[in-house]
């Protein structure tokens, strides 16, 4: 079992999404968890949205057509125009436009995490469908079946005895059936079965809890560089490529601000040795 670790500029259009398909054959040994992010800079948008909904402001319709019609152009150059796909993204663009539309019932927090996980939710159905589409059998799942938090809204706490314990659950219980799933990074769900999310670039952590409940040989998470470099590539023209380094050195470059992964990404995997291998979906 590999984990694989896809975020938004790995899908970030519909080539994008043909060349994870590519990555997705080369694997075809093994079986495979895909972990992926909503598409682009959609989270982004979709705060944006956000903020519009709780401001009442006039230009929340525009940017709710702009994020329809982000979505339904990388799906009509995807699939013929008949395929059941398109019903499956206009059904999620239809919720996302009824709760947007809804007046503020709760928190800032709360009313994020019902509606950002829209961007995650509407990635991994077109996703889901293409691979389909190229003969690449896949299982669908909604990870907030399976990944349990508190209630600390846009930073949840994950309860990683209660997570593990499901997906073990949904391993062995049949319901799986075939060799890779395709999920949500990011999200999660309360006790009470409301949406959560686990903080931005929550979804590396979401893969190395899937990683350890299922003991995956290692997770290979695909960026834009080659690797782990000693400082940003795009912005130090000799940046190094860190060809190896450990967990604890790696939490203490993230704790001192190194956007490299989630935090709490780490101590899943080293808690079990499970490696973490980063590469370029390039």
């Amino acid at each position: 079992m590999k984990v694989l670790k896809f975020g938004g500029a790995s899908v970030q259009d519909a080539e994008a999404v043909r060349n994870l398909a590519l990555i997705i054959k080369s694997f075809h040994q093994h079986n495979l968890v895909i972990v992926v992010s909503a598409m682009n800079k959609m989270t982004n948008n979709l705060e944006s949205l956000l903020h519009s909904k709780m401001m009442q402001d006039e230009e929340l319709r525009s940017k709710l057509e702009n994020i329809a019609g982000f979505h339904r152009n990388i799906t009509r150059q995807l699939f013929p125009e008949d395929h059941i796909v398109f019903e499956k993204v206009d059904n999620l663009l239809q919720d996302l436009t009824t709760l947007s539309l809804q007046e503020p019932h709760y928190s800032y927090d709360k009313e994020y995490d019902r509606l950002v996980p829209y961007g995650e939710l509407l990635s991994t159905t077109i996703i889901h469908a293409y691979l389909e589409m190229q003969d690449i059998k896949n299982t669908f799942l909604d990870a907030r079946q399976v990944i349990k938090t508190d209630s600390n809204y846009r930073s949840a706490h994950v309860d990683l005895i209660q997570s593990e314990y499901l997906i073990n659950s949904l391993f062995s219980s049949g319901e799986v059936e075939k060799s890779i799933l395709t999920t949500q990074g990011f999200i999660g769900s309360d006790a009470q079965g409301q949406s959560t999310t686990l903080g931005r670039e929550g979804s590396d952590f979401t893969a190395a809890i899937f990683a350890s409940a299922l003991n995956a040989e290692e997770v290979i998470t695909w960026k834009d560089v080659p690797g782990l470099f000693n400082a940003d590539p795009r912005l130090f023209d000799h940046a190094k490529k860190i060809e190896h380094i450990s967990f604890r050195e790696t939490i203490e470059l993230a704790y001192y601000g190194a956007k490299i992964l989630h935090p709490n990404t780490i101590k899943p995997l080293y808690n079990k040795g499970i490696p973490l291998k980063i590469k370029s979906f390039i």
